[in-house]
């Protein structure tokens, strides 16, 4: 059946914050009533912002949609905790075109990940609205004697390999057909962004494991900004999302969807395999 989402039944860390909130209604097929719950990598972020606002020469800054916080290749002397909004991380492989390598959203670190980094390893700008990021110089992250500076020590070593993971993720991904890396795309979005949807049909007595996992994912992305992360043309990307859409594997659309997770699996799988 047909049912309304309300986007403001979103968790409290959202990116978006108060964007999303005013978002209006949209629709989305759904099998049952839903309610929604942040995913586990979501409950694991909210915890890191608390963590570096203990930081005594921490500061925070606030990002338009667009603006730069710090641009590939620049001496890497700060850490930042993205407290509001999400921000985009890419790399200048092409003059002409930027490739988004992944989004940050409220705690999560990016920049200098390491006190030795020297530049940063790529850029960073705002994706949406109302963008906050605490500021975090990287000499004030020397000291691991204190129980806040082993917080903080296991922040940043998580951040890195978070880091190398979608490095080996876009090496991985390079080798696929488009529509493996448009599903993969929302997969791992759905992971760190989306809320996990209890269709209801449990609490009827139906086994949970015959269910479909439903991820609700609400983020500005644009057709052209998932274009950018998968590395195709944004018409490519287009025809592919609009496949899924025909094949009830993602609903929705203007960048608030609702994606079967694992009906995408599978197609992502099915897609390399034919490739």
């Amino acid at each position: 059946m047909t049912v309304t989402v309300d986007a403001q039944r979103l968790a409290p860390n959202h990116p978006l914050g108060s964007e999303a909130q005013a978002t209006p209604h949209y629709q989305a097929e759904l099998i049952a009533p839903a309610s929604p719950t942040p995913t586990p990598q979501a409950h694991v972020a909210a915890t890191v912002p608390v963590i570096f606002s203990n930081l005594a020469r921490s500061t925070t800054r606030n990002l338009d949609r667009g603006e730069p916080l710090y641009l590939q290749g620049e001496v890497a002397d700060s850490t930042y905790v993205v407290e509001a909004g999400l921000v985009a991380l890419s790399l200048a492989a092409r003059p002409d075109r930027e490739r988004i390598i992944g989004l940050a959203g409220p705690g999560d670190l990016v920049g200098a990940l390491t006190v030795s980094q020297g530049e940063y390893l790529e850029s960073a700008h705002a994706l949406s609205q109302g963008v906050a990021v605490r500021t975090v110089p990287v000499d004030e992250l020397t000291d691991t004697s204190t129980t806040s500076g082993a917080e903080v020590n296991a922040a940043m070593s998580r951040a890195a390999g978070e880091h190398l993971a979608r490095l080996t993720n876009l090496l991985e991904d390079s080798e696929t057909p488009v529509p493996t890396r448009v599903a993969r795309t929302f997969l791992r979005l759905g992971d760190r962004f989306g809320q996990s949807i209890d269709d209801g049909a449990v609490a009827s007595g139906v086994d949970r494991g015959s269910l479909r996992r439903r991820v609700r994912l609400t983020l500005p992305l644009t057709h052209e900004t998932i274009a950018n992360m998968v590395g195709a043309a944004r018409e490519t990307t287009t025809s592919t999302i609009e496949q899924m859409r025909r094949s009830g594997l993602v609903h929705g659309t203007r960048g608030r969807y609702v994606i079967d997770v694992d009906g995408l699996a599978d197609y992502a799988n099915e897609a390399a395999t034919a490739s």
